[in-house]
């Protein structure tokens, strides 16, 4: 028998989110001071607001002029207002007080949330068509837009679709800055005309930080080919220069007599620039470098050459003494065997001891002493690089490990409900502080569902 959705929860639904369309929406509250600012994710969190995507669109399902102003409700960018950081929730479990802020999507592969005084900086997909007429939602369309949902700008549209992108705060100063083909460029955010500027071009390969927390991190790195004399004398590998992202000014890193060496680069964190060098005995390793010479680049891993590492991240954990310890994280896998290992100090091996997550799993963040992952998209899940014993965050079995992003108390993710019909991704959030006091961890849907995907019962 076809099942009928509640009219009860669709008359609550209506009267619980305030819809408006339009190039401009006049909210009657500005949020107070931002507490947290996300680039990872699509949440804002603010002392009384948080803003946020609604729910996920891949851009492949978007229809022709699918993302033009007043076209988009379910995957349009919200608001929801929160008492001491708390959404208040009707008796349905739907979040009360959602206004939508502007009609365009910002929950998508390539999308991002990031706040500057009065501004939201977002990415969404590109509205604009080709010479012939064809959509490109694959491309990006950076705006800034008020918090009263005044002022939609738009601030550059990508050529490209975009490989990589970060909102850096240096000296004061917010650059984004972002991979669009084989350019790296940055728009200074923090200026009045939002300038679009060229920082390298016809690089192999590029990394950058995805936060700035030391000097380190106002460095790019990339890597070009060299040209045919220095390989007709029987010179190889590449150039490896880094990029002062505010200066512009560029340095070759390694010197004629490492041009031999094959060199990747895989990330910067925390000041530290990682890659993956052949050394002089054929094997392949992960090497940190800060600065100075590139003699003083440090080995971090074993040998990699047999095997495949998926993902590689670091964290910084205060020890007992004042002092840091760095953790190195890498999931490996080979023919039959995968893992997660953590590796610190002269321990480096792939023994059951430096073994942290014995199955295969994927990193999506890590925070204090724990690694966030996920197990074949079956549940959130931590797990402290001190005792190694995993807690679940989340059991939701079917969600997205896209754009999650994470404010210190709450994780922000796309999952599908349990009535769900249409297929769409809405965003929830997990409270992992009752991870912490052993109890399960509380999820709640952020905003609101589709009509269809309500709950449903038999008439």
């Amino acid at each position: 028998m076809k099942k009928s959705i509640l009219s009860v929860l669709v008359v609550c639904l209506m009267a619980t989110v305030i819809l408006f369309t339009g190039c401009s929406t006049n909210l009657k509250n500005s949020p107070t001071s931002t507490s947290n600012m996300n680039v990872v994710g699509d949440v804002l969190v603010y002392e009384d607001y948080i803003y946020f995507a609604n729910a996920f669109k891949e851009y492949s399902t978007i229809e022709s002029n699918g993302n033009d102003v007043g076209k988009v409700e379910t995957e349009a960018l919200y608001r929801v207002k929160t008492t001491n950081g708390e959404i208040e929730y009707d008796e349905n479990g739907y979040a009360k007080n959602v206004e939508q802020v502007v009609s365009k999507i910002v929950g998508s592969e390539h999308t991002f949330l990031y706040s500057i005084d009065e501004y939201i900086y977002f990415a969404s997909p590109n509205a604009h068509k080709d010479i012939e007429s064809k959509d490109k939602f694959e491309y990006s369309t950076y705006f800034k837009i008020k918090t009263d949902g005044t002022g939609l700008k738009e601030l550059y549209t990508t050529k490209n679709e975009v490989s990589t992108q970060s909102v850096l705060n240096i000296e004061n100063k917010y650059y984004l800055v972002f991979v669009d083909g084989t350019q790296l460029k940055k728009i200074e955010l923090s200026s009045k005309n939002n300038k679009v500027e060229t920082l390298a071009e016809n690089f192999n390969q590029v990394v950058f930080a995805k936060t700035y927390t030391q000097n380190g991190d106002r460095y790019a790195y990339f890597t070009t080919n060299l040209e045919e004399e220095k390989i007709d004398q029987g010179l190889s590998g590449v150039y490896l220069y880094k990029i002062d992202i505010i200066t512009g000014e560029k340095n070759l890193i390694n010197a004629q007599s490492w041009l031999n060496q094959e060199i990747t680069p895989i990330s910067v964190i925390d000041g530290n620039f990682y890659f993956t060098m052949k050394s002089n005995n054929s094997l392949t390793y992960y090497y940190s470098y800060s600065s100075g010479s590139f003699s003083t680049s440090t080995v971090i891993s074993p040998a990699i050459d047999n095997i495949t590492v998926s993902n590689f991240t670091t964290l910084s954990v205060n020890n007992n003494s004042g002092t840091s310890q760095i953790y190195y994280i890498f999931s490996v896998s080979t023919t039959n065997v995968k893992k997660v290992y953590c590796f610190k100090g002269v321990s480096k091996d792939y023994s059951e001891e430096n073994c942290l997550i014995n199955k295969d799993a994927t990193i999506l963040f890590t925070y204090g002493e724990y690694v966030y992952y996920s197990v074949a998209e079956e549940g959130i899940y931590r797990v402290s690089v001190k005792d190694k014993v995993p807690q679940t965050i989340s059991d939701m079995t079917d969600f997205k490990t896209n754009n999650i992003c994470f404010d210190g108390r709450y994780i922000y993710f796309y999952a599908k409900n349990a009535d769900n019909t249409t297929g769409t991704y809405y965003l929830y959030r997990a409270d992992t502080r009752n991870a912490e006091l052993g109890n399960p961890c509380n999820v709640k849907l952020v905003g609101f569902l589709n009509e269809d995907d309500l709950p449903q019962q038999e008439e």
